[in-house]
């Protein structure tokens, strides 16, 4: 599941840099995941990503992976993309 839940989580986290982003595209330069808790599987996950900074052409992005009942954060991360 670690796989699947990281890739999902940089292409929210890729969303988030392309809104912040000038006329520019960005790449992910950096990407610490924290496992928190296993994922169930079958089980429905809310993932959300916003922009802490922007700094000429860095963003640098937070996101976590959640279940949407009870709110249990599986996985956080911290990205950088240039």
């Amino acid at each position: 599941h670690t796989g699947v839940i990281t890739a999902l989580l940089d292409d929210v986290t890729a969303r988030v840099s392309l809104a912040n982003a000038s006329d520019k595209p960005s790449f992910t330069a950096n990407f610490q995941l924290e496992y928190l808790h296993s994922v169930p599987t079958k089980s429905f996950v809310v993932m959300d990503a916003w922009a802490t900074k922007v700094e000429g052409r860095k963003i640098f992005i937070t996101s976590y992976a959640a279940d949407p009942l009870n709110g249990q954060v599986f996985v956080r991360a911290q990205s950088l993309f240039v």
